[in-house]
């Protein structure tokens, strides 16, 4: 084989090895955005206003306690005891 012939082989066997090491570097990269495309981008959320805060029942008292109330107004309560709330 003479030296010319020989070259060209080489040369020929270097350009399909590079082009084989680049076709697995590509089939690798596509595997990796395959399962990056498999993850969700955005979400949807609902946004909306919370019903007002309510409570319904019996109202009762948990302890009772005597004070010695100072001169004036100290204090203001709103239900009673046995008191339904709706």
């Amino acid at each position: 084989m003479n030296d010319e012939k020989r070259k060209t082989l080489i040369g020929a066997a270097v350009i399909i090895a590079i082009w084989a090491i680049w076709g697995l570097v590509q089939k690798a990269n596509a595997k990796k955005d395959d399962v990056k495309d498999a993850s969700p981008k955005h979400y949807v959320t609902k946004v909306s206003i919370p019903t007002p805060f309510s409570l319904n029942g019996q109202v009762e008292s948990k302890q009772f306690s005597t004070l010695g109330l100072p001169s004036g107004k100290v204090q203001e309560i709103k239900v009673k005891n046995g008191q339904f709330r709706t």
